[in-house]
């Protein structure tokens, strides 16, 4: 046997081979076989170790990025989303990881939560697989969304049964989450309708309204409660209080810079003890998402949430309201306007007036109802 042969190198290649088909190798025939198999073995050895260390996690730290797929994307564009974002070492051992493992056409398109400490193989398995990181479900819940509205929203995407969802989040989820969100103390019902962050959420397909509410929870208490913190010595109302009013403000106001001014007409309405007379308020007490016109008979509807025949704010917000509201409930501008209707210029904002005499002219102007 050759000095080449007896080499640790030779051993190895030596035995990867199984006894049963073992050559009887001779002369140069044989030394060049083994030459040839100790090539292939190297070869092997080399690409094994690139792809191993090109799969391994591109960072020990967890480091989640949500990625989107597009539809039609293929193994190598993927490659390239990963790469960028640097969730991967190596879009080539990707791409490679996914034709060795026939997965190549498998890849689904949509949103998935991926971390940089995430193996290679592992991200492949998220994309081709149900994971609690796979195939994430987008839901988007916009500014000035009543709890039923959020329900339906998070129905419509096959997440929670809307009206199992809203009995949830009126008369159980407070209790539930009380110790995570000790800020719930300031809220004085077992109702949560108006702490529920409208913002654009990624949900597992399997996620349980727990975790939905939650997830809703964490965003108002990054984005609500260090503005009332900051802002709760010199505020007037208490924090429940200042959330009804936002919530008000929430569906009365179209442009945002007007929601302080809108916020100062009902502060001053609350001072001189008038009815807030605010249209959403009684379209809440309908049970209904919109109404393109309240009408007089609409207003006679018998309900604490009826601000044309209750004094004060209602019980509960009437939506949740965005933090831009939130704001401006917490520093109103206090002007002298009692009232305020649409612009008969259609683009969404208002005309202000300190009496009812200027209102009633405006109205005349205006091509929609009145507060």
């Amino acid at each position: 046997m050759s000095v080449f042969y007896d080499s640790p190198l030779a051993c190895i290649v030596n035995a990867m081979i199984s006894p049963r088909i073992k050559l009887k190798l001779k002369g140069s025939t044989g030394a060049i076989a083994i030459v040839a198999l100790t090539i292939v073995g190297l070869t092997m050895g080399a690409a094994y170790l690139w792809i191993d260390y090109g799969l391994r996690p591109a960072s020990v730290v967890p480091h989640f990025s949500v990625l989107y797929v597009p539809p039609g994307y293929r193994a190598s564009q993927i490659g390239d989303l990963l790469a960028q974002r640097g969730l991967i070492r190596s879009r080539h051992a990707f791409i490679l990881w996914t034709k060795v493992t026939r997965k190549e056409s498998k890849l689904w398109a949509g949103y998935y939560n991926i971390s940089s400490h995430f193996s290679g193989q592992f991200i492949v398995k998220i994309l081709t697989e149900h994971t609690p990181y796979s195939r994430l479900v987008r839901v988007t819940i916009p500014e000035g969304y009543s709890l039923r509205q959020i329900a339906e929203t998070l129905d419509s995407k096959k997440l929670v049964d809307s009206d199992e969802f809203v009995g949830y989040v009126r008369d159980q989820a407070k209790m539930e989450m009380l110790p995570q969100f000790p800020w719930m103390m300031m809220v004085p019902t077992r109702n949560l309708e108006g702490v529920l962050y409208p913002d654009t959420y990624l949900f597992p397909p399997s996620a349980s309204k727990q975790l939905i509410v939650k997830t809703m929870l964490t965003a108002f208490s990054r984005q609500v409660i260090p503005v009332w913190n900051a802002a709760s010595p010199n505020a007037t109302l208490n924090f429940y209080n200042t959330l009804v009013m936002a919530s008000i403000v929430e569906k009365e106001a179209i442009v945002g810079d007007e929601m302080p001014v809108i916020a100062g007409v009902f502060f001053n309405r609350l001072d001189r003890n008038m009815p807030l007379a605010s249209d959403p308020t009684v379209i809440y007490a309908l049970g209904l998402n919109w109404k393109d016109t309240v009408f007089y008979r609409d207003l006679k509807v018998d309900s604490p949430y009826n601000t044309y025949r209750n004094r004060g704010l209602p019980p509960t917000p009437i939506a949740s309201p965005g933090i831009a509201s939130f704001k401006a409930a917490l520093q109103p501008t206090r002007g002298q306007y009692l009232f305020f209707v649409a612009s008969p210029e259609g683009n969404g904002r208002h005309i202000f007036t300190r009496s009812y005499q200027e209102h009633l002219l405006a109205q005349k102007k205006s091509p929609s109802t009145s507060n």
